[in-house]
């Protein structure tokens, strides 16, 4: 449970660097890899590329309403 409210927190993080100045997964990337260290590195690539992309396509309709 602490492993996912950390990535919860970190993906907020990551977010919200990446609105401001771009970059958030370089905040994501290396929480992945600390918190999940039994994943597969491909994985963890895909989970963050994932998440960049919900990210960006839900800011980008938001600034379209």
């Amino acid at each position: 449970m602490i492993q996912i409210i950390s990535l919860c927190f970190f993906a907020f993080l990551a977010g919200l660097i990446d609105s401001i100045v771009g970059g958030g997964g370089l905040i994501q990337l290396p929480a992945l890899l600390v918190l999940l260290p039994n994943t597969a590195i491909p994985l963890i690539m895909g989970i963050n590329k994932l998440s960049s992309f919900a990210g960006t396509s839900i800011a980008a309709i938001h600034f379209l309403e």
